[in-house]
């Protein structure tokens, strides 16, 4: 959908003007904003539907392509007549609210339908909804994992049955969070959301989109790569639309960054004196409006918050105006995911899978400083839908060159690779929690070149495990304006002409939710002194016990420290056949740093969160 436009004489960093089909909150106060959806796919199933959220229907008179179509009005919840009571749907709600049966004649005439994923066909949700009045409806994603940011992922809704061939209304799937903030917010009283073409349809309207902003290349740095802004720094940018009817005058686009300690660290401004109705402003470093580069003299390790806000403008819908991302400067972890603070580790919400094929899940990696540090360790989960799916199951870690001419999203193919280093993993489900995040050390570290583009890929030969992503962050105005790469895949389909790599992956703008833990290339240490035996420590966070597994046998001394150095506990396990484990319940709340020493010198550290 994002495409580079070049301007007349000089190259103007813009793309696609930003989407104007949004879903939105309009009322209570608690649910008004633009939310993130999915849309119906594009496979012959729905009329007029064409992937890209800019439904134009037959039947409906509808058409979200046209400025100032849409749809203003109340929401409600599916309550189906003909569902079993009795027995609650996936995730404890009533199965009345799956939509998957025929509700009474005219229950929802006129009205937006809020409805659960569950259970039966999108398409089934959608034409009963219809049949019985909805003008339209909105599918609220379910809870499978049951993390903290479970249910936030976003899909297409597929048709291929009778059922989406005559269902010629609008339907959008919304993440968990936002659905149920809406079906929180019906509970309290009357809720109104809109759907549709934005341009035109109130007199002052500005906005713009998370797909629309500029953050850093990577949400998870090593301090290693950022000690000062020769280091890192990037050029903070938005495009945004007048929506409205009206020309704005005096608009003011400010961004913001606020790091560790809450502590102000960028705030700068741009004013742009007229935008015209249906203008669309590119506002990029180089531009004719333009922020100032991000470059600090020192990043303290910790959380950034980077917000962009339109400001100055009379606007009837403010939901649209500010929008904000986190970034980490972190000790040791690389990755495109966000940090996680509870874990040290990457933040993932979800696990696409290939089903049938096995699959490359890759990270795109490239810095003019990338000799400064060398690989370590990789931290990720692996999920399967059974536990003997999980017992067969492979992770293999490979590390390629990627020396391609064309390494950008939009043309060219991945062909040259160079691969420089290979592992495997594989689960022990005695004590392996699906899903778990693990920190795994690689059998050699691996050093890097500066300048160098590279793809760090996790690969599985079936299709049972699948490996994390990260669907907090956006990365669709990187991806648009510089054409960046982040997480392609490759489908293995056991070497039939079906093999092919795939650059923008599962989605071109979310990001693997794994990371590599990197150490200094000026340290003199090695393997054998950092990391001597390769192994793992699960579950992190850990409550009563944690699990060892390692390349090494016989006695070891397992000492763990607070972030201060303090020791809190001391004991000497026994490693069989690559196994042990230790209790430690007694330990506070918190994080601790986990050194194991075995009697041959050979030793290995953790760090280890005790909740």
């Amino acid at each position: 959908m994002k495409k580079l436009l070049l301007g007349i004489g000089i190259t103007i960093l813009s793309y696609q003007a930003v989407a104007q089909a949004v879903v939105a909150g309009v009322s209570p106060v608690s649910v008004q904003r633009n939310f993130e959806y999915g849309t119906q796919g594009s496979a012959g199933g729905w009329p007029g539907e064409t992937d890209n959220g800019s439904w134009g229907f037959n039947g409906s008179g509808l058409n979200f392509n046209t400025p100032g179509d849409y749809i203003l009005d109340t929401l409600v919840m599916m309550d189906d007549s003909l569902s079993d009571n009795a027995l609650p749907g996936l995730g404890g709600f009533p199965k009345t609210q799956d939509g998957c049966y025929p509700s009474a004649p005219g229950q929802y005439a006129g009205k937006v339908v809020l409805v659960r994923r569950n259970t039966c066909a999108f398409s089934q949700k959608v034409y009963f909804a219809q049949q019985s009045g909805a003008i339209a409806v909105l599918v609220m994603n379910r809870i499978e994992m049951g993390g903290a940011n479970d249910g936030e992922a976003l899909i297409g809704m597929s048709s291929s049955d009778t059922f989406g061939i005559n269902s010629t209304i609008p339907a959008a799937f919304l993440k968990f969070s936002d659905g149920d903030a809406l079906y929180q917010a019906l509970q309290q009283g009357t809720v109104r959301v809109f759907l549709g073409n934005k341009m035109g349809a109130f007199g002052n309207d500005l906005g713009s989109q998370l797909d629309a902003m500029i953050i850093p290349d990577q949400a998870s740095r090593p301090s290693i790569l950022a000690t000062d802004g020769s280091e890192f720094s990037f050029k903070p940018g938005i495009q945004f639309v007048n929506y409205g009817s009206n020309a704005q005058t005096n608009v003011t686009i400010r961004a913001k960054v606020v790091g560790p300690n809450s502590t102000e660290v960028y705030n700068e401004t741009v004013s742009i004196p007229t935008v015209n109705p249906a203008d669309t402003i590119p506002v990029f470093n180089g531009n004719t409006y333009g922020l100032p580069e991000f470059s600090l003299a020192s990043y303290p390790v910790g959380e950034y918050t980077l917000t962009y806000t339109l400001e100055g403008a009379s606007d009837a819908d403010s939901s649209d105006n500010s929008f904000s991302s986190k970034f980490s400067i972190t000790d040791s972890l690389l990755s495109l995911a966000n940090f996680d603070a509870a874990s040290n580790g990457p933040l993932y919400d979800y696990f696409p899978r290939a089903y049938d094929d096995g699959y490359k899940s890759c990270m795109a990696f490239k810095d003019a400083n990338a000799s400064q540090i060398k690989l370590n360790g990789i931290q990720f989960a692996v999920s399967a839908e059974t536990n003997a799916l999980l017992a067969t199951s492979e992770a293999q870690v490979h590390i390629y060159e990627w020396n391609d001419a064309d390494v950008t999203l939009s043309t060219g193919a991945i062909t040259d690779l160079n691969e420089i280093y290979t592992s495997s993993w594989f689960p022990d489900t005695l004590v392996y929690t699906n899903e778990d995040l693990v920190n795994v050390n690689l059998d050699q570290q691996v050093t890097l070149l500066d300048g160098q583009q590279y793809l760090f890929c996790l690969e599985t030969f079936t299709g049972a495990p699948a490996f994390p992503f990260d669907y907090t962050i956006n990365y669709g105005g990187n991806v648009g304006v510089y054409d960046q790469v982040v997480s392609p895949i490759y489908i293995d389909n056991t070497g039939t002409t079906g093999d092919r790599w795939y650059k923008a992956g599962w989605s071109s703008y979310a990001a693997p939710g794994f990371g590599f833990n990197v150490v200094d290339a000026a340290s003199s240490a090695s393997i054998a002194d950092l990391s001597n035996v390769a192994g793992l420590v699960f579950p992190n966070p850990a409550k009563d016990q944690l699990n060892f597994r390692f390349n090494e046998a016989g006695d070891a001394q397992v000492t763990i420290t607070d972030i201060s150095g303090k020791v809190a506990a001391v004991n000497t396990i026994s490693v069989v056949e690559g196994k042990s484990n230790m209790n430690i319940a007694t330990l506070a709340d918190g994080m601790y740093i986990v050194n194991v020493a075995f009697a041959n010198g050979k030793s290995a550290k953790f760090n280890v969160i005790k909740k």
